[in-house]
């Protein structure tokens, strides 16, 4: 049992939109602009259920993100 493996029934992409096959094109994925560094991300797996929470593209820009003065 080699080779491509079915889309599970319940794979959907960040839009909500069922999947077709296993493979999504990195194209078609939705993306944001960092809120660090101004760059634009692109949806990952491991943020499917927080996606609308989601404003830095990596670890290294939510530590270093941008701080409100206080004056």
């Amino acid at each position: 049992m080699g080779g491509r493996h079915a889309a599970p029934e319940n794979s959907f992409t960040p839009a909500g939109k069922r999947l077709d096959t296993a493979f999504v094109k990195k194209g078609d994925l939705d993306s944001k602009i960092c809120a660090t560094c101004g760059r634009p991300f692109a949806w990952r797996k491991k943020w499917r259920a927080v996606w609308d929470e989601v404003k830095y593209c990596s670890e290294r820009c939510r530590r270093n993100r941008k701080t409100a003065t206080h004056e």
